[in-house]
């Protein structure tokens, strides 16, 4: 009888034994599986001013019920694409830190914000579609941390303008940007040489008036220590207001010319009509403007003159020559 007791509760265990299998395997067989992983590559071409193009990974883990779930994008190259982005990264590293791609993205912001550049509106073209949804979600995340000192927070909120394009689309687009910049780059340089040469050439041309009008200063200065004299001859004239201001300024200024007495009616004038030794040209005591008085309508009067006479810095004031 005892035998049969063992025996029986023997068989009792055995069966919990192998209906203990039976569900461990059910569930076993019902339970979901990583069937594999798969790292997919992307770029982004991010453009504010400074245009910086990315490389990034995107890792997602693959299940036995056909669901994916896929980690944090991370970047893992970039090509700094324009001068501004060369110049304004120039020593920078942004893989130094997280390597994230809202990260990475945030930091080419913040560095442009430092430049003084806005930053408001950001192009990104990318071949992920899912990254508008990704950075939208980062945005909003960091705006409901309410100690994120980061670049998209409410107060510095940025815009992306996301547009999805395949790899050969954004690789055109990076090499057009590129050719349009150099070529406004070198229409800007061109304007700056015609600029320079511009400027170059009018300095050269006032250098040149400037010496050349000095020039006919010196062939034309009479020194005092030669013991210059001089003759001049005095006329007055006379009409019934034909002299006009213009006339009598011209007469005032003119070399060899002293004006004693002008007015409308009567102009009285004294003339260098020659100077001694090698001084006795046109070039040192000028043209008589006699002729002009006469055109005007003026009528000789009266006349008188004088020789050999000392020509002295009172003098040359007097008749508007040049002496040293």
């Amino acid at each position: 009888m005892k035998n049969k007791k063992i025996g029986f509760y023997i068989s009792i265990i055995v069966l919990l034994i192998i209906v203990g299998i039976v569900i461990i395997c059910f569930l076993l067989n019902g339970r979901v599986k990583v069937v594999g992983t798969d790292s997919k590559k992307y770029i982004a071409y991010v453009k504010i001013n400074p245009s910086v193009k990315l490389n990034y990974s995107v890792l997602c883990t693959k299940y036995s019920d056909n669901t994916e779930k896929c980690e944090e994008p991370l970047v893992d190259n970039y090509e700094l694409v324009n001068d501004d982005a060369k110049e304004i990264f120039n020593g920078v590293n942004l893989l130094s830190g997280k390597k994230d791609l809202n990260t990475i993205i945030n930091n080419i912001c913040e560095k442009a914000k430092e430049k003084g550049i806005d930053i408001t509106n950001v192009n990104v073209e990318s071949d992920w579609k899912d990254i508008n949804t990704y950075l939208v979600n980062k945005q909003n995340d960091n705006s409901n941390n309410s100690n994120n000192n980061n670049v998209n927070n409410n107060e510095n909120k940025v815009n992306y303008n996301v547009k999805i394009e395949d790899v050969k689309q954004i690789e055109n687009n990076v090499k057009e940007d590129v050719e349009i910049e150099e070529k406004a780059k070198a229409e800007t340089e061109e304007q700056k040489r015609k600029e320079a040469e511009e400027l170059a050439r009018k300095e050269a041309e006032e250098k040149a008036k400037k010496e050349a009008q000095e020039n006919a200063r010196l062939a034309s200065t009479i020194r005092l220590s030669d013991n210059v004299k001089y003759c001049h001859s005095m006329h007055t004239f006379e009409c019934e207001g034909c002299f006009s201001n213009s006339l009598i300024n011209t007469l005032k200024n003119a070399k060899g010319h002293y004006l004693v007495e002008s007015n409308s009616s009567k102009i009285t004038i004294k003339v260098i009509t020659s100077l001694t030794n090698s001084y006795n040209k046109s070039t040192y005591f000028g043209k008589s403007y006699i002729s002009k008085i006469e055109s005007a309508g003026g009528e000789e009067v009266g006349g008188a003159g004088g020789c050999d006479e000392a020509v002295t810095k009172d003098v040359c004031k007097s008749f508007n020559l040049i002496c040293e």
